[in-house]
């Protein structure tokens, strides 16, 4: 295994640098969980310097075509019926394509960019989770923008940071993130009720960023005026079940969908 130093934000050599380890087992299928140690994983640092291919991989794409910029961190992409693309990314709040493959519109935004989008049901307009920098406290913003232009026709501040899904009815939630950023989150789409990720004290106390992790849920509540999403309080929530089984794992979660035949 190539291997890299475990802190590149201390460490001025952890991007030039590695090492390759080569940890051999009789029988790999008889290895127990958790027993390759670091000691395992341990070697000698040498250079190890990335070849810079930007500029090779520019002229490709140029050469296919002069009309283009970088993508960059496309976080969700949703297609219209009318065959439109929709898709948030880094610096773009929503953005629009048109079955041609040329941009419609794009909405420029001054932060990280869009992060969650959910369609209305008659795909007039979509509402769009920005992302902001770890380091503001804030939460994020929920826009609702107009599919055929991209102007804005609503704003929601949340009281927290939160996740934006589509429930089983189509219409738009709010799931609490936590505070631990990306790793507090848990989008479960179409579900009946919302799902997230809730940090539990152990002596009882709900502490922030410590405890004990559940999966905790959250009645839909009742239809959103305006179609605004809906965002659970906090007497509505209830712990389901021990987010892992096993003392000292650690889940992150990712994109879900609940089976139509859960309960």
């Amino acid at each position: 295994m190539l291997m890299a130093p475990y802190d590149d934000w201390q460490d001025e050599g952890a991007r030039d640098e590695g090492h390759v380890a080569v940890v051999q087992r009789p029988d790999w299928r008889a290895v127990p969980p958790g027993s390759i140690t670091s000691d395992d994983l341990a070697g000698p640092r040498v250079a190890a310097l990335r070849t810079d291919r930007r500029e090779e991989a520019r002229q490709r794409v140029s050469g296919l075509s002069t009309e283009w910029d970088p993508r960059r961190n496309v976080r969700a992409v949703e297609r219209l019926s009318d065959g439109r693309i929709v898709a948030t990314l880094d610096a773009v709040r929503l953005e629009a394509w048109l079955p041609s493959g040329q941009r419609q519109w794009a909405v420029p935004d001054d932060g990280v960019g869009g992060r969650d989008v959910v369609v209305a049901a008659d795909e007039r307009s979509a509402w769009v989770g920005l992302m902001r920098p770890m380091w503001q406290e804030r939460p994020q913003a929920v826009v609702r923008l107009a599919l055929q232009d991209g102007a804005q026709l609503d704003h929601l501040a949340p009281s927290g940071a939160v996740s934006l899904v589509r429930g089983a009815d189509g219409l738009p939630a709010l799931a609490p993130a936590g505070t631990n950023g990306e790793r507090s989150r848990l989008r479960i789409r179409r579900g009946s009720r919302i799902y997230f990720r809730e940090t539990v004290a152990t002596d009882g106390r709900r502490k922030p960023g410590s405890g004990a992790d559940w999966l905790a849920v959250a009645g839909p509540g009742a239809v959103p005026v305006a179609g605004r999403p809906r965002e659970a309080g906090k007497a509505e929530v209830r712990l389901l079940s021990s987010y892992s089984w096993t003392p000292g794992e650690t889940h992150f979660a990712g994109p879900v969908r609940r089976p139509p035949t859960a309960t």
